[in-house]
């Protein structure tokens, strides 16, 4: 077992960086799905859609951020990383549930839940990281 002053190896980084970054890979490709086939005469949906996007680059930006290789995060830093990507993580849980709230054919409903889903696995660090 690893004592809590020893820094994140290289494969930890890396691991955490795909643990982080498969969430924001869903959240990224099921909205850009999604603007495709909003209508245009939907012009708050394609907003809010573009909205998520913004604050997903904001997590994959952040997550580059702290996680670079070689970069000095201890075990107990994680937490904290974690926690800096709730607003955009939120901005994200927001706007999905408001537009699960209105009228939606139910493929692009199914593809929210995806969405939300993804951006819900954001807000766990791993149990290993937890105290």
């Amino acid at each position: 077992m690893k004592t809590p002053s020893a820094l994140l190896t290289t494969g930890e980084l890396g691991e955490l960086r795909h643990e982080l970054r498969t969430p924001v890979n869903h959240i990224v490709g099921y909205t850009e799905m999604l603007l495709e086939d909003v209508p245009p005469e939907a012009a708050s949906q394609k907003a809010a859609l573009e909205g998520v996007l913004v604050a997903a680059r904001e997590v994959l930006a952040l997550v580059t951020e702290h996680l670079k290789t070689g970069g000095r995060v201890l075990p107990g830093d994680v937490v904290g990383i974690y926690a800096t990507l709730s607003a955009p993580r939120d901005r994200i849980l927001a706007t999905v549930d408001g537009l699960l709230a209105g009228p939606l054919e139910a493929a692009m409903a199914a593809d929210l839940r995806k969405v939300r889903a993804a951006a819900e696995q954001l807000g766990h660090p791993p149990a290993r990281y937890q105290k």
